[in-house]
């Protein structure tokens, strides 16, 4: 049998109307609800305005503010201000806000508001005050030349907001603050104020007339960029945290004070700071740095009171690349190289680790007066123009290339043990010297089986003090021992001929 194809299409589309079309003699009454909710939006259209129940609010276009006060006052919970890309404009001289939030009373905050898209300028307190509301929500807002660009309590989400040339900060929020995306750029009292427990990412602060970013204790910064933040006395630094912060990902360049500034127990990893006026990263105790770069500032590359580096550069720093004061710190798979006076500098006892210390204006690494217990192991420095390592009392020498360093490859103090090393070409540059590959100030130190050559003095221990030199080689210094009798000395002679177990081997 055939069918008619027209037949049967006009009876598929029949069909299907009548399942998925509504009745054709639809109900007498109102027309029901499809289950989407209408929102209902108040229009702002002049200003002052003073919001008082919950709901939507919109601006229907750029708004002035004639006399004195606040553009809008917010006197309920649960408000959304759409500025529909419009401005809130003020005047000179009226010490109010574009939007403020009342107080419901003592100990008591506002809630739930959220103010997105426009701008708002010329408020000489501030931008946008909410710091009787907890719960905000901010977005897509510029805030230009007012005092300050936003002035919030706690619990706060900021994202995607320009702050300008305002007089004080760019924003100044509590704790528990989440700021994403933002810019601040010419604020007269710094860029970003966060308090305690915050995350900052990808915010960038620049050019503001002190700190480019201030977060409290338990804060996170990722991902951030402070730039060329100044004040004439030199005191606007890059990052200052409190307790317990951690920093990743961030870039501080140029600021007129250090580049980061944190406390105890910071963290701060794959950062960078370069050229700033004061010190790259300054902290105090249980610091830890991993994969970061600290250059050309014009003090110190890092300056910490204890803790950990870790896989960081430091070059080309004014003073110090890596320095401690008054802690034991460990210091590993670093190079602090071309600095203005020393590459790593130890005022603890630490532990120095495959670091490498080359071209420094004083020493390549320097354990000095309060470092006593300090160890350096396979460490390499090349071309200071002091010592290439010197150490104080009890510290350990050990698995080093010490080489063309100005006076001594290694200068060690009393009771040290200086083992596996290799001295070369140390004390032999024109301009420096003499010195020597390995230098003995004190006495109780052991010097056991490391290799000294090209040097002016191989091995100088003529210091009238009894230390133990043994299983030595020695090649082209000149001479290749200077020793004084009072040290218990193995016996020299050539390899051939030695018979001792505890030989020196000059050649």
């Amino acid at each position: 049998m055939r069918f008619n194809k027209t037949i049967v299409s006009v009876v598929i589309l029949t069909c299907a109307a009548a399942v998925f079309s509504g009745p054709l003699n639809p109900p007498t009454g109102p027309v029901q609800t499809t289950g989407r909710t209408q929102i209902n939006q108040q229009f702002i259209a002049a200003l002052p305005y003073v919001i008082t129940q919950p709901g939507s609010y919109v601006l229907t276009g750029n708004l002035v503010m004639a006399g004195v006060g606040n553009g809008i006052e917010i006197t309920t919970d649960n408000v959304t201000i759409d500025l529909a890309g419009f401005s809130i404009t003020g005047v000179s001289g009226n010490p109010f806000s574009a939007i403020f939030a009342t107080s419901p009373g003592f100990g008591v905050f506002r809630k739930n508001i959220a103010i997105t898209n426009g701008t708002v300028n010329e408020w000489d307190f501030a931008g946008i005050e909410l710091s009787n509301a907890s719960n905000i929500r901010i977005s897509h807002i510029q805030a230009y030349r007012c005092g300050t660009g936003l002035y919030l309590a706690f619990n706060n989400t900021i994202s995607q907001c320009v702050f300008e040339n305002c007089f004080s900060s760019g924003v100044q929020a509590g704790n528990v603050t989440t700021m994403s995306d933002c810019t601040a750029l010419f604020n007269g009292g710094g860029g970003f104020s966060v308090g305690s427990t915050s995350v900052v990412s990808r915010c960038t602060a620049e050019n503001n007339f002190n700190t480019g970013f201030q977060v409290g204790e338990g804060s996170v910064l990722a991902d951030c960029t402070a730039r060329s933040n100044f004040q004439p006395k030199g005191s606007a630094t890059g990052f200052v945290t409190g307790d317990r912060c951690v920093a990743t990902g961030c870039v501080s360049a140029g600021n007129s004070g250090s580049g980061f500034s944190m406390v105890n127990s910071c963290l701060v990893s794959h950062c960078t700071s370069i050229g700033n006026f004061n010190s790259g990263f300054e902290a105090f105790d249980d610091f830890s740095a991993t994969n970061c770069n600290a250059s050309s500032n014009s003090f110190m590359g890092i300056y910490f009171n204890g803790g950990t580096v870790t896989a960081c550069t430091a070059d080309r720093n004014g003073f110090r690349g890596i320095s401690t004061f008054f802690d034991r710190a460990l210091i590993t798979n670093s190079s602090a190289n071309w600095n203005g006076d020393t590459g790593i500098y130890l005022d603890g006892p630490s532990s120095v680790q495959n670091c490498s210390a080359v071209n420094n204006a004083a020493y390549g690494i320097l354990a000095d007066v309060a470092s006593e217990g300090t160890k350096v192991d396979g460490c390499k420095t090349t071309n200071n123009l002091i010592d290439g390592i010197q150490t104080v009392a009890n510290c350990t020498v050990q698995n080093c290339t010490s080489t063309q360093n100005w006076i001594n490859g290694i200068d060690v103090g009393d009771r040290c043990t200086v083992v596996n090393n290799s001295c070369i070409d140390n004390g032999t540059i024109a301009g420096g010297g003499p010195g020597a590959g390995i230098r003995c100030t004190g006495g109780g130190a052991r010097v056991d089986n490391n290799h000294v050559s090209g040097n002016d003095t191989g091995i100088d221990a003529s210091l009238p003090f009894r230390n133990v030199i043994i299983r030595n080689t020695a090649f082209g210094n000149s001479p290749n021992y200077n020793l004084n009798v009072a040290n218990d000395i193995g016996p020299i002679g050539s390899a051939a001929a030695s018979t001792s177990p505890w030989a020196n081997i000059s050649f």
